[in-house]
């Protein structure tokens, strides 16, 4: 404990999750007067309380209510409005003072203007780097045209899988486009790639397509053996697992692929928004066009 006291006594800035702020032994013997809560729209609100119980003067929180809320599975707990954060109902009551960071450096213009007006009401700006200012990468290309934003159409069925949903035919055409991407663009590296989902069956047949060798056996024909072979680096995630990261190129794989029209998880704004907004040079949105219309 002398130790610990002695420790904490020469610092100035603790770092830790805010369930981790109070439940940790150290952490118990500090008080924090000044707290910055990041990431704080996907915290419940007593998870924000947290660190603000121990002796908070000023509080900041910082977040995006736009985008992935806390996960809260009960009935009774969202009826009781606990999957509202503190950051949005403090927003939504107009009761403290907020600012908007409203310059975006991540995205290319041409990703960034459809959740800009989608989710944002216009508000955000893009940065002039990205407008053409200081030396923006350039946008990768096929046929020799750039496509900072493209659609890739397909029918192939969508098919459960225990209790989520895959679409093998998707899953091929995925690899098709890595290849084709790597083909095209001799600056462009596999690590460069990412590919989302926001279905965890899909992300894990995707994923093992590329971590097993069968994506770079397909591919061999295209590229040389390094490049094909180097396909193992192509990232998969689902959308969820990949908010607050980017990628030079993302795929986004949508799944759904019915007559019904039934396209679930992409019907929620905030989890559309994440995965819209991930791609710094292409976004690639691959689905069944006539389900998500």
């Amino acid at each position: 404990q002398k130790l610990y006291a002695s420790l904490l006594a020469t610092a100035d800035v603790f770092c830790a999750t805010a369930v981790g702020s109070g439940a940790s032994k150290v952490l118990n013997m500090v008080d924090f007067p000044i707290v910055l809560l990041d990431e704080a729209a996907m915290c419940t609100e007593p998870v924000s309380l947290i660190p603000l119980m121990k002796g908070a003067q000023h509080a900041t929180l910082i977040g995006d209510h736009k985008q992935l809320p806390a996960v809260v599975t009960s009935k009774e707990a969202r009826r009781e409005r606990l999957h509202t954060s503190l950051f949005e109902r403090l927003l939504q009551s107009g009761t403290v003072n907020s600012t908007l960071l409203d310059t975006q450096y991540r995205m290319r213009p041409a990703i960034s203007s459809f959740p800009n007006d989608s989710f944002y009401q216009g508000a955000l700006r893009d940065a002039s780097i990205l407008d053409g200012g200081a030396n923006p990468t350039s946008s990768p290309t096929i046929e020799g045209e750039p496509f900072p934003v493209s659609f890739v159409a397909h029918s192939s069925p969508e098919s459960t899988h225990r209790q989520s949903l895959l679409n093998r035919g998707e899953s091929d055409l995925l690899i098709t486009i890595v290849g084709d991407l790597l083909a095209a663009n001799p600056d462009l590296v596999a690590s460069d790639i990412g590919i989302i989902s926001p279905y965890y069956a899909q992300m894990r047949l995707v994923s093992n397509s590329f971590s097993s060798g069968y994506a770079s056996a397909r591919l061999g024909q295209l590229l040389d053996p390094d490049r094909a072979a180097s396909v193992v680096d192509v990232e998969v995630n689902t959308v969820d697992g990949f908010q607050g990261r980017e990628k030079r190129v993302v795929l986004l794989s949508t799944v759904r692929s019915n007559k019904g029209g039934w396209i679930g998880f992409l019907n929620d704004k905030r989890r559309l928004n994440v995965a819209l907004t991930r791609a710094r040079d292409a976004l690639i949105v691959v689905g069944n066009e006539q389900t998500l219309r």
